[in-house]
């Protein structure tokens, strides 16, 4: 049986998650559910938007947002016609001790934005690609 109180007194909750931490999601996302009254779930790989803008991201999480891992480099499993991925991102070329090793590396990176959470920390974490977990 569910915990009533950990949802506000509510019987369900709703899990708004967005992917891939685009600049979008910092100019618009977070601010128009604010405005709402939501909060979401934001997974960012380690990229420009989350390096370059590492103080607007603690402040999303700040504000009662959710910030999660979602890996070192995004890997994509590449499937001929793919000449987007860079081979060293080939999700066909990783294994278990690969993946952990780049989702412990992209937790060191987001803890710091996470400081206000003691009790949370970068514990949650998507794979980038829906077809990664049959791969492990």
């Amino acid at each position: 049986m569910i915990n009533a109180t950990r949802f506000n007194g509510k019987r369900a909750a709703l899990s708004l998650t967005y992917d891939d931490g685009m600049d979008c999601h910092l100019d618009l996302v977070g601010p128009s559910l604010e405005d709402h009254g939501f909060r979401g779930t934001f997974y960012t790989p380690v990229n420009a938007t989350l390096m370059g803008r590492m103080d607007e991201w603690a402040a999303l999480s700040q504000r009662g947002h959710e910030l999660g891992n979602h890996t070192l480099f995004h890997p994509c499993r590449s499937y001929g016609g793919s000449t987007w991925i860079q081979p060293w991102r080939d999700l066909k070329l990783y294994d278990l001790a690969r993946w952990e090793a780049e989702v412990d590396l992209a937790n060191l990176i987001l803890n710091p934005l996470l400081e206000h959470c003691a009790d949370l920390g970068s514990d949650l974490w998507v794979a980038p690609v829906r077809d990664v977990i049959g791969s492990l």
